[in-house]
Order: structure tokens, then C-alpha cells, then sequence
């Protein structure tokens, strides 16, 4: 249900989709393993909001990204496509491991 809200038209019902779904992940243990099905869910939908025309949807987005990566692998999909847009480059450096 909380992802399906991340299309709402109100910015702020966005944002705090992001927010709650980056909060969830950092509570997260570093050893922590989600169902595979649930990792295509957030990544599609964080994937959309990284296009979101407000800032602070897209900041968030990023940061919910960020514990989804896997730093291991170079070719993860996450770190490629992190890095398009110049508000979010801050952000992603300091998310990026």
C-alpha cells in the first residue's frame, strides 16, 4: 500500500513515501535481506520519483536507493543510474559507498 502511494499528485504524500521507505531501510541492519519481489517494487518506484520535479522527493528517492545498491558489484544498476542529474549529485556522492 505505501508504495502505490508514491504516484499520488500531492508532492507531499510523495515525499513522505520516500522518506518512510529511506527511514525503513536505514533501521535496516546491515545484514538485512528483503524478498526480491519487494526490491523490484521500491527500485522501480524510487526510479520514478528520482524524476520527480520536486527536489526534496527526488533527495529522498535517492537516499532510499542507496541501501539498495551493491557496491560489489560494478555493474549495479543503481550506481549507473544514480548519476544524471546536477541537484542530486551532492547527494549521491555522499550516498554512493
Amino acid at each position: 500500500m505505501l508504495l502505490q502511494s508514491h504516484k499520488a499528485r500531492d508532492k507531499a504524500v510523495r515525499f513522505r513515501v520516500c522518506q518512510l521507505i529511506n527511514r525503513l531501510f536505514q533501521n535496516l541492519g546491515d545484514d538485512a535481506a528483503i524478498d526480491d519481489s519487494l526490491y523490484e517494487e521500491v527500485y522501480s518506484a524510487m526510479q520514478i520519483r528520482l524524476r520527480d520535479k520536486f527536489p526534496v522527493v527526488r533527495v529522498h528517492a535517492v537516499l532510499a536507493l542507496a541501501r539498495l545498491q551493491d557496491p560489489s558489484d560494478p555493474s549495479c544498476p543503481i550506481v549507473a543510474g544514480l548519476i544524471f542529474s546536477s541537484v542530486l549529485r551532492m547527494y549521491e556522492i555522499w550516498s554512493v559507498s
